[in-house]
């Protein structure tokens, strides 16, 4: 049932691209468009940001990729001015690509939880409230 939900939801899990060069953890392809998605754990990594760094570059081949990459909460904190800083270096150096910083939530509402992937921006600034 899960297998047919994603199938259905066009996400794709690992599913190579640009002739084998590149692998996504997640294609994700709403009405027609790719985000690629990039699944990052930065704790524990010697050189977090370089990390990261070396995952936006595995894109330069794609034109006007959209590229979100997902973090921790405690990752999204932690590196939080940073990456503020690297977004605005790669709007430089990756001219036409859309590159953005998601964090992963748990919400609750009316007694129930559900996972949600939230801006940075939105997620360090509290927009939302029930977030746990």
């Amino acid at each position: 049932e899960f297998v047919n939900e994603i199938l259905e939801k066009e996400i794709k899990v690992e599913t190579p691209i640009l002739e084998g060069k590149v692998i996504p953890d997640i294609i994700y392809s709403p009405e027609g468009e790719e985000i690629y998605v990039e699944i990052e754990t930065l704790i524990g990594t010697f050189e977090p940001l370089k990390k990261i760094d070396e995952t936006i570059e595995k894109y330069k081949d794609i034109p006007n990729a959209t590229i979100w990459i997902v973090l921790k909460p405690v990752s999204a904190m932690v590196h939080y001015e940073e990456l503020r800083a690297r977004k605005k270096a790669y709007k430089i150096l990756y001219d036409g690509k859309k590159i953005d910083f998601k964090v992963l939530t748990l919400l609750t509402s009316s007694g129930k939880f559900r996972w949600d992937l939230v801006n940075i921006d939105e997620f360090v600034r509290g927009k939302n409230a029930k977030r746990i």
